[in-house]
């Protein structure tokens, strides 16, 4: 008997003890889910103050914002592309297409990227790489206005009217009510293309 009741005590030891881990390392879990939401916060708030600095034209204490944020979340592709925004224009071409394309590596359909490359190489006259990246941003968002110009214009430059004219009115059909000169200038366009 005495055998039996040690056997059923080590059962009830061992199951506490497997509870006690359990429980240690969901608390574990818990604590690290709850500083990595910390930091998530914290970023969102950087980022936030980035582009308020931003609207400021403060641009490099903008970047050091953006950095921060990237460095509190590495999984958001929105910071690295913001501190790539800082280079753009600042005039800094190749380090602003190293961060637009850090924040592709995180997320290969984040549109601002691909809108943010487009511009980048539509500074660089390169109509062919601009033309490939504001096709994958209005892909990858169909409502984005000023990539669905941009993209017109591409098709503009490089010949292409049918497809000028229809990313044209596409823009019309989605553009803010803010945006009534370019809503002008594409029907402008529109109207010199179709002669």
């Amino acid at each position: 008997m005495a055998k039996m009741e040690m056997v059923k005590y080590l059962k009830a030891l061992t199951l506490v003890l497997v509870s006690l881990i359990v429980l240690s390392f969901t608390s574990v879990c818990a604590q690290s889910e709850e500083s990595k939401l910390k930091d998530v916060s914290e970023a969102v708030k950087l980022n936030s103050d980035g582009i308020g600095l931003l609207q400021r034209g403060e641009v490099l204490d903008a970047r050091k914002k953006f950095e921060s944020a990237h460095d509190k979340d590495p999984l958001s592709p929105e910071y690295p592309n913001n501190v790539g925004f800082t280079y753009l224009l600042l005039k800094d071409e190749e380090k602003a297409e190293t961060y637009f394309k850090k924040s592709l590596e995180i997320n290969p359909d984040f549109f601002r990227a691909h809108y943010n490359l487009g511009v980048l190489f539509q500074k660089k006259d390169n109509v062919a790489k601009a033309l490939e990246y504001y096709k994958t941003a209005t892909e990858n968002n169909p409502d984005f206005p000023e990539a669905r110009y941009n993209l017109a214009l591409m098709y503009m430059r490089k010949g292409d009217k049918k497809k000028a004219i229809e990313s044209f009115e596409i823009f019309i059909k989605i553009a803010s009510p803010e945006m009534k000169q370019p809503v002008q200038d594409a029907k402008i366009r529109i109207s010199e293309l179709s002669k």
